[in-house]
């Protein structure tokens, strides 16, 4: 959980009238999707004013408002890196067992193929065994 979320979830807990982020998006102007964006640290886009009305919810100043913004949104690039990681090594993963199963598919043509040279040639012998050769 975040930082930011956490505080204000103990802060609602302890405040006599906005007590859900319904009442806290209210009170801060914004509608409940930009507070639910604001809380999950997805697309921040607050103004001053706003931060400075959540810093006084969250009985902070200012400063330490914008500091707990910043150390969130730290976090939120180090996750979306491993994320991103994760899925290029999920992707890596897909195409090597794509690969594989195509070398298998390879491997098993080539071996009807030899088994299919292997008996034409075996045919073939066959079939000049009994034929009398008169180039002597």
């Amino acid at each position: 959980m975040n930082k930011l979320r956490e505080a204000v979830r103990v802060r609602c807990g302890l405040h006599p009238e906005i007590d859900n982020q319904v009442k806290l998006a209210d009170h801060l102007g914004i509608s409940e999707s930009q507070i639910s964006r604001v809380l999950s640290n997805r697309r921040r886009r607050l103004t001053g004013q706003q931060i400075a009305k959540m810093a006084e919810f969250l009985e902070i100043d200012t400063t330490e408002m914008i500091q707990l913004l910043a150390a969130d949104e730290s976090q939120a690039v180090e996750e979306n890196s491993v994320e991103q990681m994760q899925a290029a090594i999920m992707e890596h993963e897909s195409k090597h067992i794509e690969q594989s199963s195509r070398l298998r598919d390879m491997v098993q043509r080539i071996e009807v193929l030899e088994r299919a040279i292997t008996e034409k040639e075996r045919l073939i012998a066959g079939g000049t065994e009994g034929v009398k050769r008169t180039d002597r």
